[in-house]
């Protein structure tokens, strides 16, 4: 099962090649007609909310309960009512402008969406209730439309939709024989369909193996004295560890995506943290099992002493290796993302230690059994070996991933210039974008934002006369230099590609010719984090990765005589609890010195935050040995028997009246204080929010919200009877 887990067998899947046009006309027959039962059912639901949102009260508090708690119930859905022509109540996110919409059901177009609206009437009350059909880049981050749901299982790669009067746009979908829209499916390749149906069948299998896996390990793990059979049912795991292939589910959670966690040291075993936390739990639980299975063995002290020279003199060195797989994000790390490399370290140096000291006790002819006490001290001891050993070598990570920002500034990116000229040679074949939209739609279409490179984007007429900008960050391009390579390549027809001086380093500058007459300018950007985040960012779906703490700071300051720096390599000294580097790097306003600050956290900090892992630590692995004990047979029974005996007793007293007086109130304070605390940072922000909207509002600065926003240094948006009308960068 688990060879088939790792390759799926399946059949022959009908796709663009390797099939007739029979079977293609047939395939796409059959995905418009799926598409037809969903635009039906979409429908039907559409209607119902709008109907329901017609009897919402006349009171708006009332009507937003009412509105929000019987609609809408799928995330691609959204309904608006309107009373006297004004909205009285809405729920959803609303994809399109509903006072454009009036007739009782239709299919409106925008730059980003496709939607499907239904509006009731009532009186002078509009209801109107919308669904998205279709979402363009980047606006499928966003929103869930109906044809990315329906397009895996129907074998196609997109839908297209287009208005009823374009005769090239397909077959007509409608609805009680009313025309609606016309669709052309894309149909999937052979090989794409494939692999979604693997995908699939790979995810449902693996939940199946995890299932049986455990089942067999609980069954082999009932009789503590039967080694053989246990040892032979953690082989067994270790082999299905090592044919399944987790880096597929690298989409639904870091702890399989190799970016994050990889070493080639154990193969499959240290392909991802996840892979490396479930081997280093069964090592774990196979060394529980030899020290459980004959509490009172005696090695030959000569064997007994080699084996925990060989334990220490192996395990060690794996350990040292296994932190280098480490991958320090740019964006920052999460503490979930520092656990998933913090625990399988502490368990596979728990298990080498275990094993170790077991085998050292037989070496000094004592018994082969490990006490309560014994456990927690090489616990603790572990955890702090691999605290040392992560901190350690995400401080290097840190250093190298500073080192390459600052180097980024000096050169020009070889993968970004290659994936610039790709974006340019099909910018060349397709229309000049005339609007921002277009602009950031193109740019959402590319490698470059697949890559996560920044760039700048502007259309210009023939008269070298901006038509339009988009800029995925704010920065300040020189445009006496993109002016003049825009006018080379409009006056000679051809490309223009060359690296420039811009304020953050070196960039690339592209210019675009079209057949129109005008040209389409990009500028790419250096990934750096001296680039300022673009808060509108999350509105357009291009929105960074976002973490805890960044993993340094950089900025650009003028040159200091006192301050050491060249423009070879970054000059790194140690300031209290911080850490700078400065380097000598060529901008567009003269040399600058990039100075880089990584915050080391005191020693108070680092201690604090190692206390509260370490004793994480300890409770895996207790966890993982009560686990163990769980499974064996009579288990139950001795509990029964130990609680029946210990509750009487007067130590059992005891500790539930300190639990009842200490412990209980203790926690009852802690929450009581992190809600108090809470509040008072939720009310803070509400109050500094507030103020700042009063202040806009008094000066009256809402016709001019991008200077509002420059004086107070703050993104603003202005919303007009609940839909948004504007914001500052436009």
């Amino acid at each position: 099962m688990a060879m088939w887990v790792r390759i799926p067998a399946l059949p022959r899947t009908a796709g663009t090649s390797g099939t007739t046009d029979g079977e293609r006309a047939g395939a796409a027959e059959g995905a418009v007609r799926a598409l037809e039962r969903a635009v039906s059912d979409a429908i039907e639901s559409l209607d119902e909310r709008a109907t329901s949102a017609l009897a919402a009260p006349v009171d708006q508090a009332r009507a937003f309960d009412h509105v929000s708690a019987r609609s809408p119930r799928k995330a691609d859905e959204s309904v608006v009512l309107f009373d006297h022509n004004r909205p009285l109540a809405w729920s959803g996110e609303m994809r399109i402008d509903p006072d454009s919409v009036t007739t009782p059901l239709s299919v409106a177009f925008s730059p980003f969406y496709t939607t499907l609206n239904v509006v009731k009437s009532r009186g002078d009350r509009r209801a109107v209730a919308s669904a998205v059909l279709h979402a363009a880049p980047p606006a499928d981050r966003l929103a869930q439309s109906i044809d990315s749901r329906l397009a895996p299982a129907q074998g196609v790669a997109s839908y297209k939709f287009s208005a009823l009067d374009d005769r090239r746009g397909g077959p007509v979908l409608s609805y009680r024989g009313s025309p609606l829209v016309r669709v052309l499916p894309e149909l999937a390749t052979s090989g794409e369909t494939r692999f979604r149906r693997a995908a699939m069948l790979r995810a449902r299998g693996t939940v199946a193996l995890v299932i049986f896996a455990l089942a067999f390990f609980v069954f082999a793990w009932r009789d503590r004295r039967t080694l053989a059979d246990r040892l032979f049912a953690v082989a067994v795991l270790f082999a299905i560890t090592a044919l399944v292939p987790w880096n597929s589910f690298s989409n639904t959670s870091r702890l399989f995506d190799p970016a994050y966690y990889f070493s080639r040291l154990a193969g499959p075993f240290t392909a991802n943290a996840a892979a490396l936390l479930i081997g280093s739990a069964l090592f774990l639980m196979a060394v529980y099992a030899v020290i459980r299975a004959r509490p009172d063995a005696r090695w030959p002290r000569a064997y007994a002493a080699l084996g925990a020279l060989v334990t220490l003199g192996v395990g060690i060195p794996i350990a040292s290796n296994i932190v280098r797989g480490i991958g320090q994000p740019p964006w920052g790390t999460t503490p979930g993302l520092w656990l998933s490399w913090e625990i399988p370290l502490f368990v596979f140096l728990f298990a080498v230690l275990l094993a170790a000291f077991w085998m050292l006790r037989m070496a000094l002819l004592k018994p082969g059994s490990v006490s309560f006490r014994a456990a927690v001290i090489i616990a603790s001891l572990s955890a702090m070996i691999a605290l040392a050993g992560l901190w350690s070598t995400t401080m290097r990570q840190r250093m190298r991933l500073a080192e390459d920002d600052v180097a980024s500034l000096g050169h020009v990116d070889d993968y970004a210039l290659q994936l610039t000229r790709r974006f340019a040679t099909s910018l060349a074949l397709s229309p000049q974008p005339r609007s921002r939209a277009e602009l950031l739609r193109v740019y959402a279409a590319s490698e470059l934002a697949q890559a996560e490179y920044p760039a700048t984007l502007a259309s210009w007429d023939q008269n070298i006369n901006e038509l339009a900008e988009f800029a995925l960050t704010p920065s300040e391009p020189d445009s006496n230099v993109i002016m003049k390579s825009v006018r080379e390549a409009i006056a000679s027809r051809q490309t223009v590609t060359s690296s420039v001086l811009g304020p953050t380093g070196v960039q690339i500058l592209s210019a675009i010719p079209h057949v129109s007459g005008g040209a389409t300018s990009v500028t790419v950007l250096p990934r750096t984090r001296l680039l300022i985040a673009n808060p509108y960012a999350a509105l357009f779906g291009m929105a960074s990765p976002s973490g805890g703490d960044p993993p340094y700071l950089l900025e650009l300051t003028d040159i200091a005589p006192a301050v050491a720096a060249d423009t070879a390599k970054v000059r790194w000294h140690r300031l209290g609890d911080e850490l700078y580097g400065d380097r000598l790097v060529s901008t567009s306003a003269g040399t600058m010195r990039a100075r880089v600050a990584i915050d080391l956290r005191s020693l108070w900090a680092r201690a604090e935050r190692g206390i509260l892992v370490l004793l994480l630590d300890v409770l895996l692995a207790g966890l993982f040995w009560l686990l163990g004990a769980m499974a064996e047979k009579g288990f139950v029974r001795w509990l029964r028997v130990r609680a029946a005996h210990w509750i009487f007793t007067y130590h059992a007293r005891l500790t539930l009246a300190l639990f009842a007086f200490f412990v209980i109130p203790a926690a009852a304070f802690a929450i009581w204080s992190y809600q108090r605390l809470r509040s008072d940072d939720l009310q803070t922000r509400e109050a500094l929010v507030r103020e700042t909207l009063h202040a806009v509002v008094s000066a009256n600065e809402t016709s001019q919200l991008s200077a509002a926003a420059r004086r107070f240094d703050i993104p603003l948006f202005l919303y007009s009877n609940g839909l948004l009308d504007r914001t500052s960068d436009s």
